[in-house]
């Protein structure tokens, strides 16, 4: 992850590693997809270890009896959903993910002082044949 700069070391005494986000305290982090299978590879490993820390936190949040897990203010959600879209429904969907992560970002200041975890992973799934659904039915915007 330092190799592709998503992490800096930073200098400590002794042997200690440590590390901090390349982009520095409350700048998002963006990943460089890359276009081979190294950088392909090292991109799977940064997720992994991101889901892996968001079902961490889900699962600390879900046996904490103050966690607010259903109505306007809820804390804790988990779905997956999957459907079809088209152009301009993917750019709104990027949008609103853009719009969530600037909601996050930032010092806590009063006001401000519930700290969440967001993680989210959009993939596109290939299209099985013979599957409901799976053929355009000419009605698309």
């Amino acid at each position: 992850m330092a190799k592709a700069g998503l992490l800096q070391r930073v200098e400590t005494a002794g042997n200690a590693r440590r590390y901090r986000l390349g982009k520095g305290r409350g700048a998002p982090l963006k990943l460089d997809y890359g276009k081979d299978a190294e950088s392909s590879d090292a991109v799977g490993r940064v997720v992994d270890k991101l889901l892996q820390a968001a079902r961490r936190d889900f699962r600390a949040a879900l046996q904490d009896p103050g966690t607010v897990k259903d109505g306007p203010e809820r804390e804790l959600w988990a779905g997956r959903n999957k459907g079809w879209v088209n152009p301009r429904d993917l750019a709104e969907a990027n949008r609103l993910l853009i719009r969530l992560q600037q909601l996050l970002q930032g010092p806590r200041r009063a006001g401000r002082d519930q700290l969440v975890s967001l993680s989210f992973v959009l993939a596109p799934l290939p299209a099985k044949p013979g599957r409901r659904g799976s053929q355009r039915s000419g009605n698309e915007d």
